[in-house]
């Protein structure tokens, strides 16, 4: 409830015109298909392009580079990001409980950025 609020007062301040940078809210996704068949990334498209258009910024990493830079970049977003918007497909959940019957280098980032993004941000900075 409170990282939605200081979320929303961003998106105040920044329709209002003042200097405070819009709020942060970085998008955990995998790079599959969801049980529907839907690609993940391509739906993800049209969320942060809502989220950006409510005055929110993104952390949204279409390309998940599974490297040191890449994983930089995440815990650095992670970190500086008020909320972080999980979005759970049963392969999403299989692979950061390593479960996934094809594990890869994506689920080994999957796992990393869901861990990460939990002990830095905390339950209650975890929006599902």
């Amino acid at each position: 409830l409170v990282a939605w609020q200081e979320a929303e007062a961003t998106m105040s301040q920044t329709r209002a015109g003042l200097a405070r940078p819009p709020a942060l809210v970085f998008l955990t996704h995998d790079a599959g298909d969801d049980e529907e068949g839907r690609r993940v990334v391509a739906r993800m498209r049209i969320v942060d392009r809502e989220l950006r258009a409510a005055g929110l910024r993104t952390h949204f990493d279409e390309r998940r580079a599974n490297d040191d830079a890449g994983r930089t970049s995440m815990a650095e977003a992670v970190d500086e990001a008020v909320l972080v918007a999980a979005f759970l497909t049963r392969r999403y959940i299989e692979r950061t409980a390593g479960k996934d019957p094809t594990p890869g280098s994506d689920a080994k980032l999957s796992t990393f950025e869901f861990d990460y993004a939990c002990r830095r941000k905390g339950p209650s900075r975890i929006v599902p």
